[in-house]
């Protein structure tokens, strides 16, 4: 069924993958295959913000790369705004790149040392815009003051601002074409836990104003309830749950999403006893498990969790588990 641009997603991920292939030997041969990331499907509306959590190494910065074209996808398809994002050549993507922006982890490996902050900022004008000179500088000093700085900024390097600063540097340079998609790959996870909040916030103030959407990634599922209305739980390569925020945090379905919540720190309240402790690492991409990807640190895995890939089942509240049924867990 065909859809209106105002009712059809702004972004339409199917079955997207990207994997590395690992060369060794004289001769460089491909000996081995990284899964980052292995059949994702995910919508993001116009104007909502999409949460993707998950442990470091589950491949949601990769996704997010891929995305943007920063990585090219191994298959699958991307729809952005209507169009074919993942068949676009290099210059066919050009006029579209001022519409989806990314805000990377690190601030200060994300901006150029030798750059002045209006150099940063002014970048995106001088590339997609006719704007001259004194315009794109009068652009860069209102975006600034929207981000909480300035123009006394302007002249000033990188190094020479704290990490929040930075942060607001990237976002300012991420806005300033007014982008209808923002990927956020863990904007404040590198921040002080003081300054984050503000980031944060400055970042919801922005969006209710320019009415862009987010896929805000982080590892960190308090900040991904402050962000987003819906989230979608990650493990190596794969989406395991997907829920709005409300059905997530009061009835997590895949034992990896509770082990998630349960270690959230809680002051002042009894623990659960069915509380589910999550031990060793994420497998490596390299060699997935059998199955259940998650059955070798699941506490609950049967046989069949061992031997059959479990497929993402329900509607609205999505889980990827074995054990999961009709909305409900059957274990623990």
């Amino acid at each position: 069924m065909s859809m209106t641009e105002t009712t059809a997603p702004l972004l339409k991920v199917s079955g997207i993958k990207k994997h590395f292939p690992i060369h060794s030997g004289i001769l460089m041969r491909q000996t081995d295959t990284v899964y980052a990331v292995d059949g994702i499907d995910l919508e993001v509306g116009r104007g909502e913000t999409i949460g993707l959590v998950g442990e470091s190494g589950c491949g949601k910065s990769t996704l997010g790369r891929t995305l943007i074209r920063i990585y090219e996808p191994t298959s699958g398809e991307v729809i952005f705004n209507g169009q074919p994002f993942h068949k676009m050549s290099r210059s066919q993507l050009r006029p579209h790149r001022k519409d989806i922006q990314m805000i990377f982890q690190d601030p200060y490996s994300s901006l150029n040392p030798r750059m002045t902050i209006a150099r940063i900022v002014a970048e995106p004008l001088r590339v997609h815009t006719d704007l001259d000179r004194q315009q794109r500088l009068q652009k860069v000093t209102q975006i600034l003051t929207k981000v909480g700085l300035g123009a006394w900024a302007l002249r000033r390097y990188p190094h020479e601002f704290s990490g929040g600063q930075r942060q607001r540097i990237a976002i300012a340079r991420a806005i300033i074409l007014q982008p209808q998609l923002i990927i956020a790959d863990e904007p404040v996870s590198a921040l002080d836990v003081s300054v984050q909040s503000q980031i944060l916030n400055l970042m919801k103030d922005i969006q209710a104003e320019m009415g862009m959407s987010y896929l805000f990634i982080a590892h960190d599922l308090a900040v991904v309830k402050h962000m987003c209305q819906t989230i979608a739980v990650m493990y190596l390569g794969k989406i395991v749950e997907y829920a709005d925020r409300e059905q997530l945090f009061s009835n997590p379905l895949h034992p990896y999403t509770k082990a998630l919540m349960d270690a959230i720190p809680v002051v002042g309240e009894k623990r659960l006893k069915d509380r589910v402790i999550l031990g060793g690492d994420v497998p490596s991409p390299i060699n997935p498990p059998s199955g259940c990807h998650f059955h070798p640190r699941c506490a609950y895995a049967k046989d069949i969790c061992k031997q059959k890939r479990p497929e993402i089942i329900g509607e609205g509240h999505q889980a990827r588990c074995h054990l999961v049924e009709n909305g409900k867990r059957n274990y623990g």
